[in-house]
């Protein structure tokens, strides 16, 4: 089984996204002290020899499965230094043009993505229908 106990999903569509005032989405976010005891704990995780492919009695590694394999996460590195490259570019091509469209840097940086959230979507959808059963 992917999970050992019970867990509830919550999906956030595109547009209720885009709905969310700058107070929410800020809220949304990991303080930086909270994202540090974060990366400790899955860096233990992953670390530890007790922990399988797909967890053990006390862990999940739903997620962390490109952190199991070197060549994975050299792969999801790349993806996301070029995502930043591509944002950064289109940036200042707005920078020297006088122009500034934060939708044309918001509309780079999800078609690079695309791939990525697709396949996120689709382990959600999987982990949802097996929490289901």
């Amino acid at each position: 089984d992917l999970f050992l106990s019970p867990m509830s999903l919550k999906y956030i569509s595109s547009s209720a996204r885009l709905e969310m005032n700058d107070d929410d989405v800020q809220s949304s976010w990991y303080t930086r002290g909270e994202l540090a005891i974060v990366k400790r704990d899955i860096l233990g995780i992953l670390r530890s020899n007790s922990a399988p492919e797909k967890g053990d009695e006390q862990h999940c590694l739903r997620g962390l499965e490109q952190h199991k394999s070197s060549s994975a996460f050299r792969k999801r590195k790349k993806n996301q230094k070029m995502v930043i490259k591509a944002v950064i570019q289109e940036h200042e091509k707005q920078k020297r043009s006088g122009r500034f469209d934060d939708n044309a840097i918001r509309f780079v940086s999800s078609m690079l993505s695309k791939a990525e959230r697709e396949r996120a979507l689709v382990y959600g959808i999987k982990d949802a229908a097996h929490l289901m059963d």
